[in-house]
C-alpha cells in the first residue's frame, strides 16, 4: 500500500504574446524554502509536475510546472519570453526573483541555459539526454550571469563536445557555472530511469539539483527572522 502523501497540482495557463502555455502549481502553506518553475519537456506536463514537483515539495520547495512546447522551435528570444512570463507567474506569491530557480528538461533544458544567461534567478539547472537540446549546432558557449548546472547523458556524442562546450561556458560566465557528463546514458531524460546505469545516472542528478538549489536559492524569510530584523532596525 502507497503511503506516500502527494499534492495534486492546480491546472492553468499563462498567456504571452499571444500563446498559451498550460501550467501546472504546487503551492506549500507556511513559509516554503523557495519556489521552482520546471520546464517540463514536451506533452509530459502531468507526468513531471506530479512527481517532480511533489519531489521539490517534499525539501520545501514551491513550484510551477509549464509546457514550452509551442515556442522552441521559434528561437531564442522567443523562449526567453515565455520563459519570463512564467516567473512572473511564479512570483504571484511574492517571491523575490533570487528565491526562484529554473529547472528544465530534455529538448527543453536550453530554457533553463537562457534564463541563467539573461534574466536575474537566483539558479538554474538544464537536464538532458541530448547535448544538441542544450547547445544545437555545437555552440561554444554561453555567458551566464546566474549560477547553472548542466546535467548531460553522454550517449553517442564525442568526450570533446561536452568537454569544450564545459570550458567554454565556465570561461564565458560572471556566476558559477558546472557540467557533469553521465557516460553510458542515452535516450531518457535524467529523471526517471529503471535501467540501473541510467537510474544511478537519475539519482544522482537529482541530488545534484538539489544541492544546487539548496546552495544558491535564497530562502524566504520565516515571520521570526522578519521580527529579528526589524528589531535590529531600530536599534
Amino acid at each position: 500500500m502507497d503511503t506516500v502523501l502527494r499534492i495534486r497540482p492546480t491546472s492553468g495557463h499563462v498567456i504571452h504574446d499571444g500563446r498559451s502555455f498550460a501550467t501546472a502549481d504546487i503551492d506549500l502553506g507556511g513559509v516554503p524554502r523557495g519556489a521552482v518553475l520546471i520546464i517540463c519537456e514536451p506533452a509530459a506536463l502531468s507526468a513531471t509536475s506530479d512527481e517532480v514537483g511533489n519531489r521539490f515539495a517534499e525539501h520545501g520547495y514551491e513550484s510551477t510546472t509549464a509546457d514550452i512546447a509551442a515556442v522552441l522551435g521559434d528561437g531564442d528570444d522567443a523562449i526567453v519570453g515565455a520563459v519570463g512570463a512564467l516567473l512572473r507567474h511564479v512570483g504571484r506569491r511574492d517571491w523575490e526573483t533570487d528565491q526562484i530557480a529554473v529547472v528544465a528538461y530534455g529538448a527543453s533544458a536550453r530554457a533553463a541555459l537562457l534564463a541563467a544567461v539573461v534574466l536575474p534567478i537566483g539558479a538554474a539547472v538544464s537536464a538532458t539526454a541530448n547535448l544538441d537540446d542544450l547547445a544545437p549546432g555545437a555552440d561554444s558557449g554561453w555567458a551566464a550571469s546566474a549560477p547553472w548546472l548542466g546535467l548531460v547523458a553522454t550517449g553517442e556524442h564525442r568526450p570533446g563536445a561536452i568537454d569544450g562546450f564545459r570550458v567554454a561556458t565556465e570561461e564565458a560566465s560572471s556566476a558559477y557555472t558546472e557540467v557533469v557528463a553521465y557516460p553510458h546514458v542515452a535516450g531518457v531524460s535524467l529523471h526517471h530511469s529503471r535501467e540501473p546505469v541510467e537510474h544511478a545516472a537519475a539519482f544522482d542528478s537529482w541530488q545534484r539539483t538539489l544541492e544546487w538549489l539548496n546552495l544558491r536559492v535564497v530562502p524566504r524569510p520565516t515571520p521570526l527572522a522578519l521580527a529579528w530584523q526589524s528589531r535590529c532596525s531600530q536599534h
